[in-house]
């Protein structure tokens, strides 16, 4: 794997770190994860549930030691500051400045080690240069895409603004994102020998995601609005379209050459030459062609797409997207969905992780004995630490 002998140290909670680790995990570093002891990750304890607990985290976390260790008690943090000392990678979600008051900041951990990368995945970045705004303020996924901006883009035919049913921030712009970054660190590393500091913030993430229309704007002094986005269902060419079974196609053929292609199998050539026509007559080409897919059903249009190579595919509900033949023979594991060659894992690690082929995600502090021992901890220490509160024993008590 690519990772091979990277060790990462995960002291992240929730979804954005849960997805930068499980990619990491993927790759081929050994992930520790490390957990407060009375409850571990908040997302243990939420829905949906299966039968080992909440189906996010079994997901995400398979593969991961769980390391339950109390970090507001100096002996936790002796721990935690013995394994930075070995570790490659350091990756925190806590607000700015947790980690540095906890004594367990980049400057405390690089300094016993040169070497550490240590990424920072946060909402809206470490303090910085911030006048009038506070980046240590509370906000999740909803809240990160109302101030990127973005959020006002996804309305209803209203005007009103809907919740995504996604969540961009936390995996596109925030857990992707810090996995980008630590790769690139990694390489540099090779380079220099030296570690670096990451700052990662979602909504920084999120203005990658945007850039199309935030370059427009700056470039025109206008910023459009959902209406006068090209491609938010305001051309006739780049859109989607109900059939008459009730089924939906999206139809992308943005290129002139994929147009005409469409307009010619449709029988209407006359179509061709107005595809980038202008308001009102575009709303006109629209009306037209809405009416063209509610003629017949659903099938009958993906046989279409297919004769007439026009960028026309059906919209799949996941449960067909699963088994849509465009998946077949793809890896299967999501978290690094990366075909390579030679391959870098079984061609099927999903199901292999599901089966039990792979290990599944621990118990919270399955491998804290294991873990302390590794650091030269002997058992009767292990014991009283556990005695005390500052560390939680899973599997293999001592």
């Amino acid at each position: 794997m690519f990772l091979d002998g990277v060790k990462v140290l995960d002291f992240s909670r929730l979804l954005p770190g849960g997805v930068a680790s499980a990619m990491l995990t993927a790759l081929g570093a050994e992930v520790v994860k490390v957990e407060e002891p009375s409850a571990g990750d908040y997302m243990r304890s939420m829905p949906p549930f299966g039968p080992r607990g909440n189906v996010y985290f079994e997901h995400l976390h398979h593969g991961q030691r769980s390391l339950a260790v109390d970090l507001r008690d100096a002996r936790g943090r002796e721990v935690l500051t013995a394994l930075a000392a070995d570790a490659d990678v350091v990756l925190e979600s806590f607000r700015p400045g947790v980690m540095a008051r906890l004594g367990l900041g980049y400057e405390a951990l690089a300094a016993a080690n040169p070497r550490l990368i240590y990424c920072s995945l946060t909402a809206y970045g470490q303090p910085g240069d911030a006048i009038d705004a506070d980046r240590s303020e509370a906000g999740h996924d909803l809240n990160i895409m109302a101030l990127s901006g973005l959020l006002s883009y996804l309305t209803d035919g209203a005007g009103r603004v809907l919740p995504p049913p996604l969540q961009l921030a936390d995996v596109a712009a925030g857990g992707m994102l810090a996995v980008t970054a630590i790769l690139a660190a990694l390489v540099e590393r090779f380079r220099t020998g030296r570690g670096r500091r990451l700052d990662v913030a979602m909504l920084d993430g999120l203005r990658v995601l945007g850039v199309l229309q935030r370059v427009e704007g700056a470039a025109t002094g206008h910023h459009p609005a959902h209406e006068e986005l090209p491609l938010a269902g305001n051309l006739a060419c780049y859109n989607v379209y109900t059939t008459a079974d009730g089924g939906a196609m999206a139809l992308g053929a943005l290129e002139p050459k994929f147009w005409a292609a469409f307009c010619q199998c449709a029988g209407r050539p006359d179509w061709v030459a107005r595809q980038f026509e202008p308001p009102p007559g575009q709303a006109a080409l629209i009306a037209e062609v809405v009416a063209f897919f509610a003629s017949r059903p659903r099938a009958e249009w993906e046989e279409f797409g297919r004769r007439g190579d026009c960028c026309l595919s059906p919209v799949l509900s996941p449960a067909e997207a699963a088994v849509h033949p465009l998946t077949r023979g793809r890896p299967r594991d999501d978290a690094f969905p990366v075909a390579a060659d030679p391959p870098t894992a079984a061609p099927d690690a999903a199901s292999a992780a599901a089966s039990g082929a792979l290990p599944p995600a621990p118990a919270l502090g399955r491998d804290t004995a294991a873990v302390l021992r590794g650091l030269g901890y002997s058992d009767d220490q292990i014991k009283l630490l556990a005695e005390a509160g500052v560390v939680r024993l899973g599997e293999g008590r001592p």
